[in-house]
């Protein structure tokens, strides 16, 4: 708005003969509803007027306006309530720079799923649970709110709509990660399991060239019981690899003759 304002103010701004100038201030929208809807100010504000123009954060605040200040009269609703929207944010998402350079480019949705992936790090964890939130404030919180409308302006029903969605999404992740608790943990066993019967195997089996990058271990999970796991060979194009089955105790493990690397 800022930019906005400096380019009609540089500009031939004649209005009805007249020279009139722009000046953009920034507030939190809840102050600018209270004075509004009383007495305006000047020195609650920085010395700044009472505004002509405000764009709040939600057109909810227009609703809560109407009703703190009955001299306020809101027109240009639709028939369902809503006013016409004159400026939108948009929604930015943040990641770790180490994420994004992984990434590259763009990141979309499918992106943050594929990294999240079967991860059980507070990270992933973030991604999944603001993934569902969206969807669920895109797909349910419609269908909430036209239920909860009856004599409720458009907008404190969609508010509302929006916190029993975010709060249903929140219940039902709490009780998945619940029930899924013992899978992650049996997951991280056998991972464990299968690194500790490849380094062995390496550490006996393994020739000179490949045995120096036994510190390297590189794991293709198969299943939930099975992996290909490999180490580096003296050049990009080999390694050694083998199978390691963990459903068996000790765990199998048994040489894969194609000395390819595992799938990037």
């Amino acid at each position: 708005m800022a930019t906005l304002a400096t380019r009609y103010n540089t500009s031939s701004r004649l209005f009805d003969g007249r020279c009139a100038r722009m000046e953009v201030f920034a507030e939190s929208s809840g102050a600018t509803m209270e004075s509004l809807a009383g007495t305006w100010n000047p020195d609650e504000h920085a010395t700044k007027p009472r505004p002509q123009v405000w764009i709040p954060a939600s057109s909810a605040w227009l609703v809560l306006l109407a009703q703190r200040g009955p001299q306020v009269k809101l027109v240009g609703a639709d028939k369902a309530g809503r006013f016409p929207s004159v400026a939108k944010s948009p929604l930015v998402l943040a990641v770790p720079k180490s994420i994004a350079d992984q990434v590259g480019g763009t990141i979309g949705w499918s992106d943050l799923l594929r990294i999240a992936g079967d991860g059980t790090g507070v990270f992933a964890g973030i991604l999944l649970g603001g993934f569902f939130n969206l969807i669920a404030l895109v797909l349910v919180a419609p269908v909430v709110s036209r239920r909860l409308r009856g004599s409720r302006p458009a907008e404190i029903a969609d508010d509302r709509a929006g916190t029993i969605a975010v709060l249903g999404v929140t219940v039902v992740l709490a009780a998945i990660g619940l029930a899924h608790a013992g899978a992650v943990d049996d997951a991280k066993q056998a991972m464990g399991e299968q690194l500790a019967a490849a380094r062995r195997y390496f550490a006996r089996e393994a020739p000179p060239e490949y045995r120096v990058n036994a510190g390297h271990i590189d794991v293709w999970k198969q299943s939930d019981s099975l992996f290909r796991t490999c180490i580096p060979g003296p050049d990009a194009d080999h390694a050694l690899c083998v199978f390691v089955n963990t459903e068996t105790e000790p765990p199998d493990v048994r040489l894969d003759p194609a000395h390819v690397p595992n799938p990037r």
